[in-house]
């Protein structure tokens, strides 16, 4: 008797017609109704069980949830553990990429498996939690940041070179110059690694196209609109084949991105200093000084940009360079202008 994974799982099914896939079939066996699993449960206990309720994201999963709990709860997080989660939300995409690349294409393309590098994703979670947080507890209402940074230093140290080693087999600094297509396959045609030699096999069979689908990306959704479809009779069909007002769209989360980014000038000095005097007002006894270093005058300087998102990208360094600079350290922001 075949017995069915609790978690169930999504079949897709290809048709090919000559090189290109003709048409596909998605059939899901996922339950609709694992929230139901939360109903009575205390913010603790609904916390800790989301982890164990998915074996892929599951460090996602739980950081979103404790973020939405927070925001219901009124429960202002540490700037430094939030940067902290942020970090193993990281850490677990390295590894699931890693486990797909190591593990999953090798199997697929029949291909032989390097062992040596999945000590180390087994144990790279566990080991970045228990190195942030007091006992590992990284996802919990009364979480303690408590950071050992040899530790989170050495960690990050072994990531590299295991994708040095078993994927990029150059240092990533050369790894990060490859911009193009040409350049990708120079370096498939340079390396011997499990991911180049997939690589070589899906552009020797004229495979490099079947990912492609012509879809637009998914649209801003009206939060009303979306709340009144998971209230709806036929909510189950919506969450098992959603799809928008009749239409499927691409929904990864680059796609979304770049399909709502719309640029506008942003003056870098007025931003730096706004975000400066946000950290300053907040200045704590345990955390480094901070200094602003900016060119002399009032002179705007502008570049085009997203103005919400590169103040969160200068939010998230100042808090990762508080996590890691001690009481009586010093984090100096400072400006300087670029030819061109």
């Amino acid at each position: 008797m075949t017995m069915n994974p609790i978690e169930g799982q999504i079949d897709i099914d290809l048709y090919p017609d000559n090189s290109h896939v003709a048409r596909a079939d998605i059939h899901s066996t996922r339950p609709l109704q694992a929230s139901q699993v939360m109903v009575g449960k205390s913010p603790e206990e609904a916390l800790s069980l989301i982890p164990l309720m998915y074996n892929v994201c599951g460090i996602a999963q739980a950081r979103t949830a404790l973020r939405a709990i927070q925001d219901q709860l009124a429960i202002s997080p540490n700037p430094a553990a939030e940067i902290a989660r942020d970090m193993l939300v990281l850490v677990e995409n390295a590894r699931e990429h890693l486990f797909r690349v190591l593990v999953d294409w090798p199997r697929l393309f029949e291909l032989d498996k390097d062992e040596q590098p999945l000590s180390l994703l087994g144990r790279l979670i566990p080991a970045c939690k228990q190195a942030l947080f007091v006992d590992g507890h990284a996802f919990a209402l009364d979480s303690q940041l408590q950071v050992d940074r040899t530790s989170v230093i050495n960690l990050i140290d072994e990531l590299d070179s295991t994708l040095q080693q078993a994927v990029f087999q150059r240092s990533t600094d050369d790894w990060l110059k490859i911009y193009d297509s040409n350049a990708l396959m120079q370096w498939v045609r340079e390396s011997d690694s499990p991911a180049a030699r997939v690589l070589a096999i899906i552009n020797n069979r004229g495979w490099g196209s079947q990912g492609v689908a012509d879809l637009n990306a998914l649209p801003q959704l009206d939060r009303q609109e979306l709340i009144a479809r998971f209230d709806a009779s036929d909510a189950d069909e919506f969450i098992a084949h959603p799809l928008w007002h009749g239409q499927h769209y691409e929904t990864s989360c680059l796609t979304r991105q770049l399909s709502r980014a719309e640029t506008e000038p942003v003056d870098l000095r007025q931003l730096l200093t706004a975000v400066f005097d946000s950290h300053a007002a907040s200045e704590r006894a345990d955390w480094p000084r901070f200094e602003l270093a900016l060119p002399s005058g009032d002179e705007p300087l502008v570049v085009m940009g997203m103005e919400g998102r590169l103040g969160q990208v200068l939010r998230n360094l100042i808090t990762n360079a508080i996590s890691f600079s001690p009481p009586g350290g010093c984090v100096r922001l400072g400006l300087e202008p670029a030819d061109g």
